[in-house]
């Protein structure tokens, strides 16, 4: 009974911190989950009966064990106990275990984080920063919003855009020619620009020209094309070829230039887009200076509300737009991260409970060797050799593991890095470190024993 007793209060006063810090953690968590969970703890009956529930079930089955162990034992076994039995066995196979999880996350983690970066810092095809997002109101002239945006201080250039959608809603059937003179048909997105679109957005034309201000064959005759329908078509210079398609009416217009695919989220492949030049887009982007931001964006509201005075102006910024893409990513790469740090913790604390038991075990070994003349360097290797048996037992299981839930994990992207043996090199030495931190400090306290003491003790 004074066994559980002890564990009892022990069990209830953890209960208590933990619930005072998820209490403190409350408002991180609701940011990341984009939810409001409140905690009342005594007048929710499913916490209140799940907190009883975790304190009698742990009390139980921590408790238990110490109290039958010493009502069973007696003094010849405590003298004659062997460190290397079953319990020594199941005590290091936990610590394994537990470096098993540590070291996969840790590798994970690293790989989570390099894909993110690749997300946030690749390359899209064009520079979305400074770029605001404007819907063009229904019956609303461009040239007249064009006309109002540029007139305010610190804006750079207003142009027609699909940004930050790269197509239409819907596939349209282009039609062409084939090498033996039979129609062929392949499926592409098909997008409305202005004429400085590429140019603005400083979009790579691989081949072939932009569009040209003023030129009415480029308005009437022209369109442009991505990498991924230059792909899809049978020439291997498709400049000069025509493709027919019908959206609002039927339409033949000549490949003048092949662009460099665009993309507003590289979790997927890039469409096939088709752009063709229009004065009238659906949506504008304006591109503003660096600096003073957000006197900028409320000039550009005050000249709207002179020019329309009666619609409501929307403004985005095309690249919080785009992250928003990896909003679901970035907040799973966020809890992992959270999830490793609590991991390696409760790892080290692990370690440090059996590297505790086991130095203070072996403090007769250490003072015995120290009259035989061995030295403090080399007793602090053997003690610390062990343990990093154990983290090289771990690092054999959480290698292949990391790497093979990883390599799932990125498949489902179009864009991914490469998993580099270096993350897993850093991961272990980042290990290692751990184990150093952890029982470094009681490795050289037992090294420095005076044997005298310690032999007179036993």
């Amino acid at each position: 009974m004074h066994y559980l007793s002890e564990t009892l209060f022990v069990v209830v006063l953890a209960v208590c911190v933990a619930a005072g810090l998820a209490e403190a953690m409350l408002p991180q968590l609701n940011d990341l989950a984009g939810k409001q969970i409140n905690l009342d703890y005594f007048n929710d009956a499913f916490v209140l009966g799940l907190m009883v529930s975790v304190v009698l079930l742990v009390t139980l089955l921590a408790g238990l064990y110490p109290a039958i162990f010493a009502g069973h034992f007696n003094e010849m076994s405590l003298m004659n106990q062997n460190r290397g039995g079953r319990k020594s066995f199941l005590r290091k196979s936990l610590v394994v275990f537990q470096f098993i999880a540590t070291l996969t996350l840790i590798f994970s983690s690293q790989i989570i984080n390099k894909q993110l970066d690749l997300f946030l810092d690749g390359d899209i095809g064009f520079n979305p920063e400074n770029v605001l997002v404007v819907q063009i109101p229904d019956q609303t002239s461009f040239p007249v919003i064009k006309s109002a945006m540029e007139s305010v201080a610190g804006v750079e250039a207003v142009f027609g855009s699909p940004l930050p959608s790269t197509a239409s809603t819907s596939l349209i059937s282009f039609e062409y020619q084939s090498e033996a003179g039979e129609p062929e048909e392949i499926l592409a997105h098909q997008t409305r620009v202005g004429v400085e679109f590429l140019e603005e957005m400083e979009v790579e034309v691989i081949s072939g020209r932009d569009f040209q201000q003023g030129n009415t064959a480029d308005m009437n005759e022209s369109l442009l094309i991505n990498e991924s329908v230059a792909r899809k078509l049978p020439w291997a210079d498709p400049l000069g070829k025509k493709l027919k398609f019908n959206l609002f009416q039927e339409e033949e217009r000549t490949i003048i230039g092949v662009f460099k695919d665009l993309r507003t989220s590289l979790k997927s492949d890039p469409v096939p887009l088709v752009m063709v030049p229009t004065d009238e887009p659906h949506r504008a982007n304006i591109r503003i200076t660096g600096t003073d931001q957000e006197e900028v964006i409320q000039g550009l509201r005050e000249a709207w509300a002179d020019t329309f005075a009666d619609i409501p102006m929307e403004i985005i910024y095309l690249e919080d737009s785009i992250k928003a893409n990896y909003d679901k990513e970035r907040k799973f790469g966020q809890v992992f991260l959270y999830f490793t740090y609590i991991t390696i913790i409760i790892a080290s604390i692990g370690l440090l409970g059996l590297s505790s038991f086991t130095i203070l075990q072996r403090y007769k070994e250490i003072g015995v060797r120290k009259v035989l003349g061995a030295s403090i360097g080399s007793l602090i290797l053997k003690l610390f050799k062990s343990y990093l048996v154990l983290i090289a037992i771990a690092a054999l299981v959480a290698v292949p593991l990391g790497f093979m839930l990883m390599e799932k994990w990125l498949q489902e992207f179009a864009t991914r890095i490469m998993i580099s043996p270096v993350i897993f090199l850093i991961g272990l030495v980042l290990g290692v470190f751990i184990l150093a931190l952890t029982v470094g400090f009681q490795t050289i306290k037992a090294a420095r024993l005076n044997p005298v003491d310690v032999l007179r003790n036993e």
